[in-house]
């Protein structure tokens, strides 16, 4: 009987050691807190993942998930200290600009859903239509992608009446007296229309080259600085758990249904997983990066449309900005040489007027060998992490470090056995930019650029620091290559200028590349002709066939594109099904013939039993031309062509040319 006894005892006592441990790690946890910009939805189904598969609690938090209030926003909670993370878009950089506190953790959707949409009766088809008109969005929350947009077109808030964002799905049919057009999200009441049967007219502003970001990880400077442990902790598994949402969606509907209420159907659901994979690209683009040079190009966007940010700067924005700047390892590397060398020359010094001097010698040798093995441990770290190229003066490689080898996956003795001139492993964005490295390698000078490696499947993009070793030491004649990764840096950078249908150019690249092209046409007296076409009868292949449809169109229509243009020629989406192409040292008879040339590839082209034609309307740029006149002219010739009964090519009348 004791024997029982004494086991049950055993067994209470170890259940209320296991209870109080649970109690002590739960007491150890940080308690915080996150609000979603809008209400419980698969466009937070990573904030879901890491607190239902534990991330958050193994990061040491205790996360509370809030559903937008209504009555504020996440960045005024955040900021008045009632949240301490919550979720936004864009607007973050404005108001840091601005001087508001927000520190930017992460950058889930690369692209922005954000998009305007309107019952199809109401006509709506382009930003141009909104004059006058009644449009619902949130004022300074989540704005910022549609109001770039409209400045893109010259429409400041007094061309519409705003009316404040009633937060109903519905609110183009309920309340249709006081909204002509509403914000909405690409993922969520696009489908909720379609279910009902209404058709809409959707405004992408992505079509007009406005590109911000997306969904956005934030916390207040003052939280930032006080717990930046715990920031950083809950960054990383916000991460994670958008890792395992995006694997296992079906576990994010079960959670949906049964923790984080929403009424949506699971076809809802699944849509909106669909298009919420689509804005955050994360077959291409690490989740949660953030490109500087992105940051800083939606700043100037904001600097265009409001004189008093002229002389705002992003400084404290991004949460990288309060990390520790470590030293440059080169530079540690440079000091301690020194410190090595003035230790040198102490030990000869002391040992001049040492009279112990085989104890002395014995001693500092000791310390010498000591700080050469050090040096040693610090070279090894150098070949185990940077990536390095050692050369001799005709480009052939005579060493490289493991790192290099290990990166990109080749056998060490495979690279040095190379040439870098060969083409084999690495290749020059262009013959210039060999010839300057060339010169750089023979004038044992320092050079900066990018080279591109050809070895693997990704197919990197380094930028390189070639230094000589001359530089350091005249009776040598190698040099040294420094490689830095930026292969996601330029995937970042392509596609803030590439239009995500048709990977041609989109609108903002196009006019940049516009207005270079005027000012080299002038420079060298050189011609310039453009070519402005659309697709005859777009709509009703949207309307009855589906936007998919439609989307696969376009993106047959750039592939035809890239197979017939010259290499020197730009295309791009100018808006819609709208297209434009800029053809460099090019005159209206030349272009004319390029137009026609593929309105006759475009009729190959079918979307089920329609064929496809197009329209085209040709311009050539006149000196003291601008922009906007050379792309009305082709606009005009455009009209003309529609005018005349389309699927044709009309050539911009003026006076040198005389075409019509």
């Amino acid at each position: 009987m004791f024997k029982y006894h004494h086991v049950i005892l055993q067994t209470m006592i170890l259940i209320v050691l296991f209870g109080a441990n649970c109690t002590l790690q739960a007491q150890n946890l940080a308690a915080v807190s996150v609000e979603l910009k809008w209400f419980h939805q698969v466009q937070f189904a990573g904030i879901y993942a890491a607190k239902e598969k534990g991330y958050y609690r193994e990061a040491g938090l205790d996360v509370t998930i809030m559903p937008r209030d209504v009555s504020s926003n996440p960045i005024k909670d955040v900021l008045a200290g009632k949240v301490d993370f919550g979720v936004s878009d864009s607007t973050l950089i404005k108001k840091r600009m601005m001087g508001q506190p927000v520190v930017l953790l992460a950058a889930i959707f690369q692209h922005s859903p954000l998009v305007l949409i309107s019952l199809e009766k109401n006509k709506i088809l382009s930003p141009l239509e909104i004059k006058g008109k009644k449009v619902m969005y949130q004022k300074n929350v989540d704005d910022a992608i549609i109001l770039a947009m409209f400045k893109e077109f010259g429409i400041s808030e007094k061309d519409f009446i705003y009316v404040p964002q009633n937060f109903k799905n519905d609110a183009l049919m309920s309340d249709a007296k006081n909204v002509d057009a509403m914000s909405a999200y690409l993922s969520n009441q696009p489908f909720l229309y379609q279910e009902a049967g209404v058709k809409l007219n959707i405004i992408k502003p992505q079509n007009y080259g406005i590109d911000f970001y997306g969904d956005m990880i934030f916390t207040s400077e003052a939280f930032f600085r006080k717990h930046k442990d715990t920031a950083l902790a809950f960054r990383k598994a916000t991460i994670k758990g958008w890792q395992y949402a995006l694997k296992h969606p079906d576990e994010v509907y079960t959670w949906l249904k049964t923790k984080y209420i929403t009424e949506k159907s699971e076809a809802a659901l699944r849509y909106e997983m669909e298009i919420t994979k689509r804005m955050i690209v994360p077959e291409n683009i690490e989740i949660g990066y953030v490109s500087a040079s992105r940051l800083e190009n939606i700043a100037q966007l904001y600097k265009q449309r409001d004189p008093e940010l002229k002389n705002a700067d992003l400084k404290g924005l991004y949460y990288q900005d309060y990390q520790n700047k470590s030293r440059s390892f080169y530079m540690i590397l440079y000091v301690f040489l020194l410190v090595i060398g003035v230790l040198v020359l102490a030990v000869i010094v002391m040992l001049a007027f040492n009279r112990r001097l085989k104890t002395k010698i014995k001693e500092h040798t000791n310390v010498i060998e000591a700080a050469s093995k050090e040096l040693k441990y610090y070279f090894s770290m150098l070949n185990k992490h940077v990536c390095l190229l050692y050369l001799d003066n005709s480009g052939k490689i005579v060493d490289c470090s493991a790192a290099l080898c290990d990166f990109i996956g080749i056998n060490r003795n495979e690279l040095v056995s190379e040439n870098l001139f060969s083409g084999n492993i690495f290749v020059f964005e262009n013959g210039k930019q060999q010839k300057e490295f060339e010169r750089a390698l023979n004038e044992h000078s320092i050079l900066d650029g990018e080279i591109l490696e050809t070895h693997s499947k990704i197919q990197h993009t380094f930028e390189f620091t070639l230094t000589s070793s001359q530089v350091l030491n005249k009776e040598s004649n190698s040099a040294v290559v420094i490689l830095n990764d930026v292969t996601a840096k330029k995937s970042i950078e392509k596609i803030s200028i590439t239009d995500s249908v048709t990977h041609l150019a989109n609108r903002f690249h196009l006019t940049n590349m516009l207005q270079q092209e005027i000012a080299g046409a002038h420079r060298y007296q050189q011609p310039l002709a453009i070519i402005m076409f659309d697709l005859d009868y777009f709509k009703k292949i949207n309307d009855n066939q589906g936007h998919n449809a439609g989307d696969e169109l376009l993106e047959n229509i750039g592939r035809v594109l890239k197979a017939t243009l010259r290499d020197v020629d730009v295309a791009g989406r100018w808006g819609g099904d709208e297209f434009v192409i800029l053809c460099r040292n090019t005159n209206l008879e030349q272009a004319i013939l390029l137009a026609e040339k593929l309105r006759v590839n475009f009729t190959g082209i079918s979307i089920g039993s329609i064929n496809i034609t197009a329209s085209f309307g040709v311009a050539e740029w006149q000196a003291g031309d601008d922009e906007k006149i050379i792309i009305g002219n082709a606009d005009h010739a455009l009209y003309l062509a529609k005018d005349q009964g389309r699927n044709r090519v009309i050539g911009h009348k003026n006076e040198k040319n005389g075409h019509e």
